[in-house]
């Protein structure tokens, strides 16, 4: 018995291969999102970050505030503080900002401690800043604002001033501070703050002269 041969039918297997096969190309899925895969990544970034530190020491002459309130401001804008926060007497005033905060112009910036407390005042740093790193400002003295005494020297009888004199001003305890008249005839004594809120004071100028 002849096998029986069908003509082109390889020829139809082909046709619908290549039909199936390019339909498939046609109707492939279309993702909007894109599907991330759980591969290391191929490349990374190192930013290397550095910061300002700023150290303000600080010396106590005779008083103990009761805490600091510190400012850092650009010399241009005194009302926007780059820094502000307060610091307790027994803590060291150390800042530390971000890099290129801080003005790089000479003398561009302020720096202001405001001791808590009575008769204390602000005191006031202008600085070189730099972009980062370390800055060490100079120590600032705490002292309380000092009692003044002052007045003129004259001559009695003709009320003539009198410049070089030398004037002393003594308590009630016998303690004595000294100095001298200037040339116009007027002097000016500091005296401790807590002279401020006594009585007892008595300013002599040359010899026997009394002027309470």
């Amino acid at each position: 018995m002849k096998n029986m041969r069908v003509p082109h039918t390889s020829l139809l297997v082909f046709s619908a291969i290549f039909i199936l096969s390019g339909c498939g190309y046609m109707f492939a899925p279309k993702y909007s999102d894109p599907i991330y895969t759980e591969r290391a990544p191929l490349l990374s970034l190192r930013y290397e970050y550095q910061d300002l530190h700023i150290y303000a020491p600080v010396q106590l002459v005779n008083t103990m505030p009761e805490a600091y309130q510190v400012y850092i401001f650009d010399k241009d804008n005194e009302v926007d503080a780059l820094f502000a926060a307060t610091y307790m007497p027994e803590e060291k005033i150390e800042v530390y900002l971000p890099q290129n905060t801080l003005s790089t112009d000479k003398n561009g910036n302020i720096f202001v401690i405001s001791p808590q407390g009575r008769d204390m005042p602000d005191i006031k740093k202008i600085f070189t800043g730099k972009r980062y790193g370390d800055i060490t400002l100079p120590v600032t003295k705490i002292v309380k604002t000092p009692a003044v005494v002052e007045g003129s020297v004259f001559r009695r009888y003709d009320d003539r001033t009198l410049g070089g004199i030398q004037l002393v001003a003594t308590d009630s305890t016998g303690r004595k501070f000294y100095t001298k008249s200037r040339l116009d005839g007027d002097y000016r004594f500091e005296l401790p703050n807590e002279y401020g809120y006594r009585n007892d004071v008595v300013v002599s100028a040359g010899v026997g002269s009394l002027f309470p």
